[in-house]
């Protein structure tokens, strides 16, 4: 009974750790993919300036080009990094407020009330 209820459940558990590795794999390939497409289209704009391939021009355009991708990742990272944190602080604010809710019910009701901080 239980080896047939096993067989049962396992089977669709393997197939989803499968998948779940597959899209990881393709993951790693999509993000280096990505970057050849950054490289290439940089490429394209020190082209497009009028800086000859291999010279010393381009090779400034193409680093200049990689500081302006860099710079936009961190700012993103920033971003990302502030909105955690407002979401975090709303969140203690929310708990906050509905435990001193409950506090103020506790003391009309003659209770000692709950620590709040």
């Amino acid at each position: 009974m239980i080896n047939t209820s096993f067989r049962k459940h396992a089977r669709p558990v393997f197939l989803l750790a499968g998948l779940a590795m597959l899209i990881g794999l393709s993951a790693c390939k999509s993000t280096q993919e990505r970057e050849q497409i950054a490289r290439q289209n940089d490429s394209q704009t020190c082209l497009e300036f009028g800086t000859a391939f291999g010279s010393k021009e381009y090779a400034e355009c193409m680093l200049r080009q990689q500081d302006r991708r860099d710079n936009a990742a961190l700012k993103a990272a920033e971003l990302q990094r502030a909105a955690a944190e407002t979401t975090r602080h709303n969140t203690e604010t929310v708990r906050r407020l509905g435990c001193e809710r409950e506090a103020e019910k506790e003391r009309k009701r003659g209770e000692k009330p709950r620590d709040c901080r």
